[in-house]
């Protein structure tokens, strides 16, 4: 089903999953390739990660930037 919730960086989205799925915001992250997707984080209240998947500089406000999508797991191991 279409739920009609504004585009990033509006959190809506984020904050649905959140709800959704029962998530704790405090250890979700929001990973995305735009500053765009940084920002919808940002506004969500998650943590942030970067995928400069083009090899551009990273967006500044991200918490982490990856290069490779195998690079996200460690960030979050206790």
């Amino acid at each position: 089903a279409d739920l009609d919730l504004p585009r990033k960086p509006a959190p809506d989205s984020i904050q649905y999953l959140l709800k959704r799925f029962q998530l704790n915001p405090a250890v979700t992250a929001m990973t995305g390739d735009r500053s765009l997707d940084v920002d919808a984080g940002i506004n969500a209240g998650v943590k942030t990660i970067y995928f400069n998947v083009d090899g551009l500089n990273a967006a500044p406000q991200a918490d982490f930037q990856v290069d490779h999508l195998e690079e996200i797991p460690p960030l979050f191991r206790v």
